[in-house]
């Protein structure tokens, strides 16, 4: 019986790899090889591990049964069922031992401090607050790793305070503590970079601005004193006729003495004395 069986767990194997055949002139050696290869034990041992049919069905039917989470809330929930301690893994305020409305009181006043101006500082920002945040998580877990434990008679006598410390813990906090500590200088020397630019940029702006309106006025101050000296040459012209009507007789026509002043801004004909 146990042979029967094993012959037709070999067929199954040869069916599953028909390339066999070309490799060997005789098929049915490939059984006996394999027979000789396993024992009775290890035979029964297949027949018996193998699932059958009905064990298969029920198999699926059961796995239908437990499925997981189903709900939005329930899933986000399992999602952290793996999480130690938070600091390597997608910023968020672990809601067992920190507060959510802290870390936003926090991040308000930093931006209120630093007031960022447009989305890509105040991503910076954002990203400063997060890092320190981590930093003093990453601290309070170093004081975890210290834990008093119970006084002997002698360590009592003498005022000894006995701790117990796991320094793996320890190492692994403190790596978290500084790495969450250069990530804020980098964020913070980009912002204050940005910042700076930008302060630069206004202030040339500004002076851009100022020579503009200076250049305004000195074209206005022109224009006025162009004006006043127009006005002031007009007054002497009046000053003039006045003191050239006051010389002449009053019977005197003025219309003869303006002609007389054409003929004497026209030329003269060609070959008659001016």
């Amino acid at each position: 019986g146990h042979n029967r069986t094993f012959k037709s767990f070999c067929l199954q194997i040869q069916r599953l790899t028909p390339s066999s055949a070309s490799h060997f002139a005789h098929p049915p050696c490939i059984l006996d090889t394999v027979e000789q290869a396993f024992s009775p034990a290890t035979v029964h041992h297949l027949e018996t591990t193998m699932a059958t049919a009905k064990q298969i069905a029920a198999n699926r039917r059961n796995s239908e049964k437990s499925t997981g989470p189903k709900s939005v809330e329930t899933k986000a929930k399992v999602a952290q069922n793996g999480t130690k301690h938070g600091l390597c893994a997608k910023f968020r305020v672990l809601k067992e031992v920190e507060k959510q409305e802290n870390y936003d009181a926090f991040l308000n006043q930093l931006i209120e401090d630093e007031q960022p101006v447009g989305q890509a500082e105040i991503e910076l920002v954002v990203k400063m607050a997060e890092h320190t945040w981590l930093a003093k998580r990453a601290l309070r877990m170093q004081n975890s790793c210290f834990a008093p434990e119970p006084k002997t008679p002698e360590e009592a006598k003498i005022g000894a305070i006995p701790v117990s410390l796991d320094p793996r813990e320890l190492e692994c906090y403190v790596r978290y503590h500084a790495a969450q500590d250069r990530a804020y200088q980098r964020a913070s020397a980009e912002f204050q970079k940005r910042k700076k630019a930008r302060q630069l940029a206004e202030i040339g702006f500004a002076s851009q601005k100022r020579a503009e309106a200076e250049e305004s006025r000195k074209a206005e101050r022109h224009a006025v004193q162009i004006a006043i000296a127009k006005m002031r040459k007009q007054r002497e012209e009046m000053k003039l006729g006045d003191a050239i009507a006051k010389m002449l007789p009053p019977d005197f026509d003025i219309s003869s003495l303006d002609q007389a002043f054409s003929a004497a801004r026209s030329p003269a004909p060609w070959g008659q004395p001016f």
